[in-house]
């Protein structure tokens, strides 16, 4: 079940490869079918689109550079938990 929902999802982000929540549900269902490293970088792919899009919604210059370091802030503590 999982092999057809990732290549459903493969070939969802080969058509557009900015859609975070397409990256996160791959990331899902990588980890569901017990493909670890893929899991883990489809979610950092899918937390980088996901900060992108925020930061270019984002009106205020100020807002802008906030939430980049928030973003920054948070994958520097996860990334060195490992």
């Amino acid at each position: 079940m999982h092999v057809s929902m990732i290549q459903v999802l493969e070939d969802l982000i080969e058509e557009d490869d900015s859609n975070p929540h397409a990256w996160h549900v791959l990331g899902t269902a990588y980890y569901a079918g017990g493909m670890l490293e893929e899991a883990l970088v489809s979610q950092y792919i899918s937390h980088q689109a996901l900060s992108q899009s925020r930061c270019e919604a984002a009106t205020e210059p100020h807002d802008r550079c906030r939430r980049i370091h928030l973003s920054c802030s948070v994958r520097r503590r996860y990334m060195t938990k490992a």
